[in-house]
């Protein structure tokens, strides 16, 4: 049987040692950070079942740990430890993605009933992904060149992207597909009323594939200028660009393909190499 697995972040010495005891009597395999960013750092090294974090840490706090689970590991539950004075940040650690939470003094009772209901959550998740993974889905989409209709187009995309299991990165997916579109509409179909907007999107197991047609004359993508401090020209393909993993122009310039793959943890390893004590 694999021992689960638990990454403890406690700045506290007395109360991480305690934490760690009543988790290593109840079997779990446990990894300590005494701040948020070797939290971080240990879990891009060898990623755990679970993170419990205290909210209140010096360097990056729990909040910023938060913030970065949902960037790499989405899909690892995150508890956060509070105290009465921080109740309110908790709250908003709830809001932004933290599956549940303890208060300080913590109870052994109250911490393994948390931590192993989080685990069985994850491990019912996981079954389901695991599913999703071996489907291949494709949402088709056909419709008139006008910018009234992007949010609809988003929404459908938003709904197909979180079925196909690809909630971690759906938020970038969605903002390079409005980037794609407006493009489309603007510099492809170019105010042509009977110009149509095609799309087709694939997730597959390992990544997910958008391609944005138009049936206008399209664009020349050498032809647009590099974003800059002086120039704000060129600013929807500069984020399309820094969103995909890979974009691919095609035709006149008025067929846009973008592949995304799955994330991985060693893109935050770089990021905090690199950023400062």
């Amino acid at each position: 049987m694999v021992q689960k697995s638990i990454l403890v972040a406690e700045d506290d010495d007395d109360v991480r040692e305690a934490l760690i005891e009543s988790l290593d009597l109840d079997g779990w395999k446990i990894v300590e950070a005494v701040d948020g960013k070797q939290a971080v750092q240990k879990f891009t090294e060898s990623p755990t079942d679970i993170l419990l974090t205290d909210l209140m840490m010096p360097g990056l706090d729990g909040m910023t740990v938060l913030a970065e689970m949902n960037f790499m590991a989405q899909d690892v539950p995150v508890i956060v430890i509070t105290g009465f004075a921080s109740i309110d940040r908790c709250r908003d650690a709830l809001k932004a993605g933290a599956n549940d939470f303890i208060q300080k003094p913590v109870s052994e009772q109250e911490l393994l009933k948390t931590v192993n209901k989080a685990l069985a959550t994850r491990i019912k998740k996981s079954s389901v992904d695991q599913i999703q993974s071996k489907c291949e889905d494709v949402l088709e989409i056909s419709v008139p060149a006008v910018a009234s209709q992007k949010e609809a187009v988003l929404a459908r995309f938003a709904a197909s992207a979180e079925a196909a299991g690809f909630g971690r990165k759906k938020k970038i997916m969605l903002l390079a597909l409005d980037e794609a579109f407006t493009n489309a509409v603007i510099h492809g179909a170019k105010g042509q009323v009977d110009a149509m907007i095609e799309i087709r999107a694939k997730f597959k197991a390992e990544s997910a594939f958008i391609r944005v047609a138009d049936s206008g004359q399209g664009f020349d993508r050498t032809s647009v200028p590099a974003v800059s401090v002086d120039n704000a020209g060129g600013r929807g393909v500069f984020l399309m660009d820094s969103f995909c993993d890979e974009v691919r122009w095609l035709g006149n310039g008025n067929i846009c393909e973008m592949v995304f793959q799955r994330l991985k943890p060693n893109s935050v390893r770089k990021r905090l190499e690199t950023s400062p004590n």
